[in-house]
């Protein structure tokens, strides 16, 4: 591989050894893989750095929930040997932010880890070949930028530029603007990285990508879908290519399903089965935990609300088509009644179409907006529709529809 071309792997938001919050009663194999989820993904990412052949790993954002326990320990450790006899390099962010405390320093850390401080005058450099391959260094990610000095220094023809943007330093409160400097910062750079999103999201910015792996195994329903970290390839071009690396063990999924008044049993498990099928899959899924939301009205959705009579219904029907061989399933149900009881049947259709699942039209609406928001100089906009949740953003929407409506 040349100077001009990388792979490496990022990950945040470890958490090792932290509880998952929300998943009911869990006895056995299901029990287990919830408790050691975020243990047995962090092990699968050292494997996968082995398997894709990275140059180095990036790991930022909070490591540990909180102090470190000794399982917590001893995986870090066992990953970052392993690592070591590889030879692949681990920089490691080390940040107020982060929740980095004293006694992780004391951690007898290999000698491939360096650590990631976000005060550092001077990047950190990656030497491949006895040639610096990239510069990594934190960057300032609120206020007005700066004269582009450490990290955006670098020649372009130098060496790939990569990012860190300090954990809890893009974070927003309720109404709050954002103040990103993307304008300044991103032509600066290859790669920017960030960690503070709970799901991934990635987007041009200038010359960069800018990038959130998302956390590498979620800990409630609120971070849903697959879970890992994102393999980076930059190549000859400082092109930089990114692909999803699925590693967390534990599976939380949500399918918003509308019962309206016209619905038949036989309707409902129909759709039931359709959103099932519709959900992504990885192979490395364990358990997962689905959170059934029923929004309507009418005879079939008291009679679902009443208590058993959804579990029941599930024992009627199957729930786990292509599911996979040894992935256990646990179901979980959240009935909202609909405020709106109307008789045309054209009202409830459009209803029932904001309480599905994420629409196509939808997803086009958002899609135009981020590009148009991308092409344009509207940057913190464009950041801000990467923060929002589409699910939750159609959800409101639905609310606001059926209120006016009534």
């Amino acid at each position: 591989m040349s100077l001009g071309a990388l792979r490496f792997l990022h990950a945040a938001n470890a958490r090792l050894d932290a509880p998952p919050r929300g998943t009911g009663p869990l006895t056995g194999d299901a029990r287990r893989v919830a408790e050691d989820a975020t243990l047995i993904a962090f092990e699968r990412l050292a494997d996968a750095c082995v398997e894709h052949d990275a140059d180095f790993l990036l790991l930022t954002g909070e490591t540990f929930d909180a102090a470190p326990t000794l399982r917590a320990r001893r995986t870090l450790l066992s990953a970052l040997d392993a690592l070591s006899e590889f030879g692949i390099m681990v920089y490691w962010e080390q940040s107020p932010g982060s929740g980095w405390r004293g006694e992780q320093r004391a951690l007898p850390l290999p000698a491939n880890v360096v650590l990631l401080r976000d005060d550092d005058s001077e990047p950190v450099a990656f030497v491949k070949e006895g040639r610096v391959a990239a510069i990594i260094g934190p960057v300032s990610a609120v206020g007005d930028g700066d004269d582009g000095e450490g990290v955006g220094a670098s020649n372009r023809e130098g060496p790939i530029r990569i990012g860190w943007v300090p954990h809890g330093a893009n974070e927003w409160g309720a109404g709050e603007t954002s103040t990103l400097s993307f304008d300044v910062r991103r032509e600066e750079f290859d790669y920017l990285g960030f960690s503070s999103e709970i799901r991934r999201t990635a987007r041009p910015g200038g010359s960069a990508m800018v990038h959130s792996p998302g956390g590498l195994q979620g800990l409630s329903r609120e971070e849903r879908g697959p879970r890992g970290a994102s393999l980076i390839a930059v190549g000859e071009e400082r092109d930089a290519v990114i692909s999803s690396v699925p590693l967390a063990p534990l599976r939380w999924e949500e399918c918003r399903i509308g019962v309206d008044s016209h619905l038949s049993e036989n309707e409902l498990i129909e759709r039931m089965q359709f959103a099932m099928l519709e959900l992504e899959r990885a192979p490395t899924d364990e358990l997962r935990i689905v959170r059934w939301v029923m929004v309507g009205s009418g005879p079939l959705f008291e009679t679902l609300a009443e208590p058993g009579a959804a579990a029941a219904l599930l024992e009627t029907i199957d729930l786990e088509p292509g599911s996979g061989a040894g992935v256990e399933q646990r179901h979980q149900f959240e009935f909202r009644p609909r405020r709106v009881a109307s008789d045309d049947p054209l009202v409830e259709e459009l209803i029932s179409g904001w309480d599905g699942p994420e629409s196509e039209e939808f997803n086009a609406v958002v899609d135009e907006l981020e590009e148009r928001a991308a092409a344009s100089d509207l940057s913190p906009m464009a950041a801000s529709l990467e923060r929002v949740s589409r699910s939750r953003a159609q959800e409101t929407a639905g609310r606001l529809g059926r209120e006016w409506l009534a």
